[in-house]
């Protein structure tokens, strides 16, 4: 197995024409599949640039592709995508401290290793996961309920065989199937020969005798785990985690595809979410009511006179959509824009436009620009919209050094301070 590791944004360079064209090739049909709001490839066919993806893409059979952060994280940035990839926060307690002790470059061996841990404490706590389940069968001895219609039609000829219907305890079900491809999937992408070996084995603990091979039904992940089952919760979070980034790509039990890769843009917005509802609560325990909202639309232009011809499915009524917004007595004082990019002159002309456009239609006193970098907060005097926007803030909230649980406080505090600084007395208390 052949594994190239890259950085996001930076031509993969020291590979054949081949294996360049082979990435091309697979970034091209992730496009198609996945339809991103950001393309994936860029650069020319001798040198290709994965953009707005980071984590393991698997190009055929024998090569995979590494992609490290474009802001040049720790080695422990996994961690920080993994907490951020969770649908709800659950405690996993020493895992993401021993996580940090070790840390780990694959996206893969970090998912592999944390669920490891909490699927194996949950079997050892609760056991297989085994449910009651109905089946038909038809059997030379009755142990069932009679079918007596069945029976009847075919006694005749075979009066010894009994139509019947019975229940049984059984491990096959959609939640321990799902777990347990979870389970070969990481297996299948560690680089961490230890942690695959013993995923498998506790994939056949997950299961006992039953056939190692597991069918997944992605709609499974949408489906809350039973309440009896609440010891397998942390180990379900996870599944979910990868199933919703996997399956879409898995073609007829085929491990191929989209590996363990992420789009960091949309981390980037989770983190801002949690970061704003976090400086929300810690204003109001300081007395000041501001409530955090996510994403919203709001009028920005409207079309007057609309008339057919060259300007038709143009000249229309025209929205902004802040990424995270503050508001205080139901008006909004600031508006937030999350900009997954690396911060130059030349980058940041468009992000000033959308942020004080944006900032000035929702009547926002304060516009701040966030960026996934460790950056301190800077300030811009906005001139010419009444003070609608006064100023705009940027900062970078360190998305690859975050952590669940004290990150979010962290961070909520950090936009609090930059926001104090341009909104006195007069707009946060």
């Amino acid at each position: 197995m052949q594994r190239i590791e890259v950085t996001e944004g930076q031509p993969i360079t020291g590979v054949d024409l081949t294996t360049a064209q082979a990435i091309r090739e697979r970034l091209v049909s992730l496009r198609e599949e996945l339809k991103p709001r950001m393309r994936f490839l860029g650069g020319d066919s001798a040198a290709p640039t994965v953009q707005n993806l980071v984590g393991t893409v698997q190009v055929t059979q024998d090569v995979l592709v590494d992609i490290a952060p474009k802001t040049m994280p720790g080695e422990n940035w996994t961690a920080a995508v993994y907490d951020l990839i969770r649908a709800e926060r659950v405690s996993y307690e020493g895992q993401v401290r021993e996580a940090e002790v070790s840390p780990r470059l694959y996206l893969p061996d970090a998912l592999a290793h944390l669920y490891a841990q909490q699927l194996g404490d949950a079997i050892r706590r609760a056991g297989p996961l085994s449910v009651i389940v109905p089946a038909r069968t038809t059997e030379s001895r009755l142990r069932g309920r009679l079918d007596v219609t069945r029976w009847t039609t075919s006694r005749i000829l075979r009066p010894h065989i009994f139509p019947q219907q019975r229940t049984s305890l059984t491990t096959d079900n959609a939640f321990t199937s799902a777990m347990a491809w979870v389970a070969e999937t990481l297996a299948s992408r560690s680089s961490d020969p230890s942690i695959a070996q013993r995923l498998r084995a506790l994939r056949g603990d997950l299961r006992p005798g039953l056939a190692l091979h597991a069918t997944l039904d992605p709609g499974v992940a949408a489906r809350p785990l039973p309440p009896q089952w609440r010891e397998y919760a942390d180990a379900w979070v996870t599944a979910c985690a990868v199933i919703r980034r996997v399956s879409p790509l898995r073609r007829s039990g085929v491990q191929e595809g989209l590996g363990l890769a992420v789009e960091p843009w949309p981390l980037l917005e989770t983190l801002l979410h949690r970061s704003v509802r976090a400086a929300a609560r810690q204003a109001q325990r300081e007395g000041v009511p501001l409530v955090a909202g996510e994403h919203s639309l709001h009028d920005f232009l409207g079309a007057v006179d609309t008339e057919p011809g060259v300007w038709a499915g143009i000249h229309t009524d025209r929205q902004v959509d802040p990424d995270a917004t503050l508001s205080k007595d139901g008006r909004i004082v600031v508006a937030f824009e999350a900009k997954y990019s690396v911060p130059t002159p030349e980058r940041t002309r468009s992000h000033f436009f959308q942020a004080v456009s944006t900032a000035a239609a929702v009547g926002a006193d304060l516009s701040v620009l966030v960026y996934p970098d460790a950056l301190p907060p800077v300030r811009w005097d906005a001139t010419g919209f009444a003070d609608r926007p006064k100023a705009v803030v940027a900062v970078g909230l360190d998305m690859y050094g975050y952590r669940s649980g004290t990150g979010e406080a962290e961070r909520g505090e950090l936009l609090l301070e930059a926001i104090r600084k341009v909104l006195p007395a007069g707009g946060m208390e």
